[in-house]
This record gives C-alpha cells, structure tokens and sequence, in this order.
C-alpha cells in the first residue's frame, strides 16, 4: 500500500530525516527503468487513457454538480457521470501504470491498495473512510498557523484498487464495501480506480454497476514494436523487428514480459536474430488457460480468427470441451458476421440481413452436427476418438460462418450458456415423471409421453378444480379429490409433481389456498389409501401365464426407463 492512515508522525519525522537508498539506473530492471512517468509514453488504448484523463480532470466538477443535488444521468458511454471507474483487460498491458501515470499528471496522489494488503470490510471502512475528505497524510504534519486550525490541503488523493478480482476469503466483503462507498460518495470523497484482469469474475460484480467499464485491450505489435526498438537501442542491443514480432507472439503482447527477457538475454548477448527469439519464445511461451468467456471471442473474433492457424483454433475447443460448443452455441447469434458484407457488392441492407440469417443457418446446422457427434461420444459406445471432429462441427466451423464483431462493440457483452439450467429442469421433470408413471403402472400402462400429453391435463383439470371449490369446514368435501387420487394410486406428494409439469404456464397448484392445502393434507392423512408398492410375499397359488408375462414387461420396463417406454409400445 503506497500510504496508510495508520501512520504516526513520529515514524514520519524520522523517515524524512533518513535517506532513501537511489538505484543506479544501470542497475535498476528494465521494466522500472522504461515505466512511463508521461501520458504521451504511455503504449497502446490511446483513446481510452485520453478519456480517463478527462474525467479524472473533470472529476471534482461532476462532484459539485452531484452535491448541489443536481441529477445525474448516467450513461455507459460517458465516463464524466461515474464516480469510480474500473479497468480491465489482459495483464502486462500497463493498466495500473497507467492508473499512476494519469493521477500523478492530473495533480492526484496515490493511495493503493494490492493484493498484498488486507482488504477485508474492516481495513476498506476505516482506512477509505479516514481519506475522504481528499487530505493526504502529510498535510498533517505541517506546522499549523494556529491552534486548531485545519491545514490548507496540499493535494488530492484518488483511491486505486488493484487486482480487485484477486480478492481472497480473508477479504470478504471488500468488493461490496468498496462498491457502496463509491456508491454514496459526494463531492468530498475521493475519485476510485479499480483495476482488474478478469472482470467477468464474481469478485467484481459487485462493482459493475457503480464503475465506468474500461476495457484495455492487447496493445498491437507495431506500437510495441517501436517501443521496444527505442529500448534496445539505448541499451545498445541489436535486435530485427522479426525478432520482436517473435516475441510478441510468444508473450501475448505481454511487454513487462518481453523487457524481462531482453534484459536477461543481454547480459551473455548483444544481437538478437528471430531465429534466436523464436527459440527463446519457445521456452518462455506464456501458455495461459483461457477463461469460459474468452472461448467464443478468441474464435469468432475476426482479428483472432485470422492469426490462428486450423490447428490452434481446434486447441481453443480442448481448453474446456465440455462447456465450449455451449459457450458458442449460446453466443453466435451475437456477432456481426463480416462475411454478410463481403458477400453484398451492390451494399443493399437487404441483402445484408438476408446474408446474415444465412450464415447463422449454416453455423446452426454445424453446431447440430456436432451434437450427433456428441451423442456418440458420450452415449454407449464412448468413442472418445470423435473429440478433434467434434471441436471442428460445434466450435470451429460454426465461427467460420459467423466471425466478426460482437453486436455492442467492446461493451458487447457474452452469456453464460442456458443449456445448463434447462437440463437440469429437464431431468427434474424426468424423475418427476417417472415417479407419475410408477405410481400409475397399474391403471395406465403406457409410455412417459402418453402420460405427460393426455394423462396428465386431464388429471389436473380433474383433482385440482374439485380440491379447489371444496369447503374448508368439511372435510368430506375434499372425498372427490381424494377418490381420484386413489384410483391412480397418488400420494400427497404427487400432487406438487403434477403440478408443475402442467402444460399451460401456470401451475394450478398455485390457485390453491394455504388454508386449503393444510386441510386436504390433514384429510388425506386421516385416511388409508391404496398403495402400488407392496412387500414380497411367498405364495403357492400360481399365476397365470399372460399376467406373469405383463408384471415382467411392466418391472422391466420401469427398470429401463426411456428405454422401457418403447418396449411397451411394442408390447
């Protein structure tokens, strides 16, 4: 943390009079030695440091405006209506240096906390709370003309916050702290910067909704490029712009990571070839896991589809083959696909949306020929070997169709896929159903389906409309309901299952009355009802042979669920 208010003045007295050791700058990491001190130095997301810089600028003048009572309009593209902003995007791309460039040039000072300080509910409340008045902690240790008397600020203070989503369980409640402070900062509170890498995580949703969304993104090689050339000719390193375009790839546009390795390889080295930075590239290739939401931008982005080759959009599917054709399958309708224009010579709209709606059948057909594949893979033969096949139907050439740009820009945002939920609601209502079937073997021997279209309908119409008109006095009322239940071998239990897996969208269930339901439990219980299940008994009175035949297809049938069904169509 780069100032505490836990400070003392008399630790502050005898810091000042002790000098701080300076590095030679001979001595000191290149990363140090080359960080940005200037806005103009900084490399890369121009535009987004300009408009950072601007509301850092005008920060103190919304703040009046806010405490005046003036309403605030907010709008996701205008920086100057947010209190806090939160930047984001891939590490080594010079996000918290450009926090620290941006402050220091706007006149701010810098109260960091990182994920090496404790930022627990407790640490945020009373450190942040202490600094909102914008007082840095040495302007306390200035003479003060008179007793009493408040100092004259001698400079602003803006909170930076990183690596918020690194927070760990002993910072719980730092991220919803941090979000209701800035929530109900006023004119008097500090400006907040908050960055992180990943800010799909669920550590920083809290602050979504009160930060302006920065998203940084990778710096492009020719801007690194000439950056790096300028390092290495004071460093009196020779290097080929090749060799720097090798390194580029190897570190995924990391420049903290490309200045480690040449100041590493001057030592024993003063020529770099691309032969000898392929070779280094190699064994310091920073192989990342991409993150589920990554998966469909670093295929179906146009950018990152043409810089991969076949293969490398094939790995992208085993960084997680399970959840991958889902996260495509959920998002490809998202994207602009750049084919659509291509395609259209004479520029008609028309034309475009109806190039559109063709490329997303064609990558809707991919996608369902992957899932035949899926079935293979994952059905009874477990063939395992169809996986490359698979990535190419339900992931590759699905983003072939389809590449582009995410409808919204860089503020496009991704879903999670919703074949998740929908699967587990569709085996809640297959255990639900089968629980129906069983109860019903002996009255309606029939399939799942037969009983879930026909059977099922009538059942509701018929017990839920007489549970609903009966009397709440007498108990005899609920007889009908109970009857009907009885016949079919229901149990009070059925009653919820039947319920909800009533076609129509609303539940009759939901008609009922509590004071009703109470009095049909108490009346049901009061009672003894048939039961389907029933103990193995020795006997010696011989069954016939076609009602020995049909309890064997019955049992057998239960026991085989889906299976079972066609087996007693067959029958």
């Amino acid at each position: 943390m780069t100032t505490t208010a836990s400070t003392s003045a008399s630790a502050a007295k005898s810091t000042s009079n002790t000098s701080t050791p300076v590095i030679p700058l001979t001595n000191q990491l290149w990363t140090e030695k080359y960080k940005p001190t200037k806005i103009s130095e900084i490399v890369g997301n121009k535009i987004l440091v300009g408009r950072i810089v601007e509301w850092l600028e005008n920060w103190q003048k919304y703040a009046d405006a806010r405490a005046k009572g003036i309403k605030e309009r907010y709008d996701k593209n205008n920086m100057s209506f947010f209190r806090s902003i939160l930047i984001s995007g891939p590490p080594g791309i010079g996000k918290t240096t450009t926090a620290h460039v941006v402050a220091e040039s706007c006149g701010y000072e810098v109260l960091e906390f990182n994920a090496s300080d404790v930022r627990s509910r407790k640490v945020l409340e009373d450190n942040i709370s202490e600094m909102v008045d914008n007082r840095t902690m040495t302007e306390f240790f200035v003479a003060r003309p008179k007793d009493n008397e408040v100092p004259k600020k001698t400079k602003k203070v803006v909170l930076i916050m990183d690596e918020v989503d690194g927070m760990t369980s002993g910072d719980r409640g730092g991220a919803a702290v941090l979000a209701s402070l800035i929530r109900k900062t006023k004119a008097r509170y500090i400006p907040v910067i908050c960055v992180c890498n990943d800010v799909r995580s669920q550590k920083v949703q809290p602050l979504i909704n009160v930060c302006f969304d920065a998203r940084f993104t990778k710096t492009p090689a020719n801007q690194l490029r000439s950056r790096i050339m300028t390092i290495a000719f004071r460093e009196k390193l020779k290097i080929s712009p090749l060799a720097i375009d090798q390194l580029v790839d190897s570190t995924q546009n990391d420049i903290r990571q490309i200045l480690n390795i040449l100041s590493t390889y001057q030592v024993a080295d003063e020529v770099m070839d691309p032969n000898k930075a392929k070779s280094i590239g190699e064994k310091s290739f920073k192989d990342s896991q991409l993150q589920l939401f990554d998966i469909p931008s670093s295929l179906m982005n146009s950018e990152s589809w043409d810089k991969k080759s076949i293969n490398e959009k094939s790995d992208i599917y085993f960084q997680d083959y399970m959840m991958a054709p889902l996260m495509i399958a959920e998002n490809y309708i998202k994207y602009e696909p750049d084919r659509a224009n291509l395609s259209n010579n004479m520029g008609n709209p028309r034309i475009t949306e109806a190039m559109k709606l063709k490329l997303m059948a064609s990558a809707s057909e991919s996608i369902a020929d992957g899932d035949i594949i899926d079935a293979t893979i994952h059905g009874r033969t477990q063939d395992w070997s169809l996986l490359p096949i698979h990535s190419i139907m339900s992931c590759v050439r699905p983003a072939s169709f389809i590449k582009g740009e995410i409808k919204g820009g860089s503020y496009g945002r991704l879903n999670f896929t919703s074949w998740m939920g929908q699967n587990s609601k569709t085996e809640k209502n297959k255990r639900q159903l089968h629980g129906v079937k069983t109860h019903m073997r002996f009255k309606a021997a029939t399939t799942r389906s037969e009983i879930r279209r026909h059977y099922i309908p009538a059942l509701n119409k018929r017990i839920f409309s007489s549970w609903k008109n009966a009397s709440l006095k007498a108990f005899g009322k609920y007889k009908e309901t109970i009857e009907t239940m009885d016949a079919y071998y229901l149990s009070r239990e059925s009653l919820d299952s039947l319920s909800e897996m009533e076609i129509n969208k609303n539940q009759p269930i939901s008609e009922i009355s509590t004071a009703q339901k109470t009095a049909l439990t108490r009346a049901y219980n009061k009672m003894s009802h048939p039961s389907p299940f029933k103990k193995e008994e020795t006997s010696t009175k011989k069954m016939s042979a076609a009602a020995a035949a049909t309890a064997a297809i019955i049992k057998d049938a239960d026991e085989l669920g889906d299976d079972g069904d066609e087996m007693i169509e067959e029958w």
